[in-house]
């Protein structure tokens, strides 16, 4: 008998047309960012002044007698611009030949990394600040997996923002950035109490993209582009972010929205590097800056999860 084992060269493959999508994190640093762009013929660095707290004079002054005067003074933070980028090839062969719109889909694909690009950059930047608050306040190399997010750990950073006169954002609410396992952890903190869930919210606030809730004056936004770090053992621990309001910021180079854009090339007659039109290129470029502003207005809370 003659099976689809052993006459295969016969059998069809059907192919589903419907195309599989990629996983990508959902990218929540540069909405949370104050923005500035920088404009053009105006160098690769841009600086932000910020004057000193004057202080309280409670001194009753001396009739007739002129005070000593207070000096001013000035802190700079400053940051260069750089670009990022990536591209890929697509063969004319290919996109003659292939089912699925290859260039379209390389398109889409390129501009979720592009995005995602942005998005990690600004983290990393934010998870270099060194005001960091783990868990029961213990050395990172003793974090053991029930080190988990708590409301209490939420209320302890909000006490060291409020403790240095952080501002909140606008709404009167501070800003979390965690990781969904953290998200998960804190929610289910039945000793936490007052969690609400954003689509459940009273006010008129404005939900931020992933926003899923509010705790002891945080609202919470979900993203997997938090990054991590090991404690003891194989224990995972998130870096998740407590701000106010400015804690830092992201520059668009002239104006631009920030985020990367899209360079579809196909083949033409000027093209001398591509003499006989082989291939297009689909590429992403970004050019921006970020930098912390003032590291006292980001908590980097450090969580690990069971």
């Amino acid at each position: 008998m003659n099976t689809t084992t052993t006459l295969t060269a016969n059998m069809k493959l059907y192919y589903d047309k419907l195309l599989l999508d990629n996983l990508y994190p959902e990218m929540r640093f540069y909405q949370a960012a104050s923005k500035k762009s920088l404009p053009v013929r105006e160098g690769r660095s841009i600086v932000w002044t910020r004057y000193r707290r004057m202080p309280a004079r409670v001194t009753p002054l001396v009739e007739g007698v002129v005070p000593s005067v207070t000096a001013l003074s000035s802190d700079n933070i400053s940051a260069t611009l750089h670009q990022y980028g990536d591209f890929t090839r697509v063969s004319d062969l290919l996109s003659l030949t292939a089912i699925d719109p290859v260039l379209e889909s390389a398109t889409k694909e390129l501009a979720e990394a592009g995005a995602l690009t942005i998005d990690t950059v600004i983290r990393n930047v934010l998870d270099a600040n060194t005001n960091v608050r783990r868990v029961a306040g213990k050395a990172l190399s003793a974090m053991v997996p029930t080190d988990v997010l708590t409301g209490a750990e939420v209320r302890t950073a909000v006490r060291m923002l409020k403790a240095q006169d952080v501002r909140p954002h606008s709404g009167g609410d501070y800003l979390g950035i965690i990781h969904p396992n953290c998200s998960f952890d804190l929610q289910g903190d039945s000793a936490a109490g007052g969690w609400v869930n954003a689509n459940t919210y009273i006010s008129n606030l404005n939900i931020l993209n992933g926003e899923v809730g509010k705790i002891h004056g945080v609202r919470f936004v979900e993203s997997t582009n938090v990054s991590s770090t090991t404690g003891s053992g194989a224990t995972v621990v998130f870096r998740n972010h407590i701000m106010g309001r400015d804690a830092f910021a992201a520059v668009p180079f002239d104006g631009t929205t920030g985020e990367a854009r899209i360079y579809v090339k196909n083949p033409g007659e000027q093209d001398t590097s591509n003499p006989i039109d082989q291939f297009s290129t689909v590429g992403y470029k970004a050019t921006f800056a970020s930098a912390i502003l003032d590291p006292n207005r980001d908590v980097v809370l450090q969580a690990a999860t069971a």
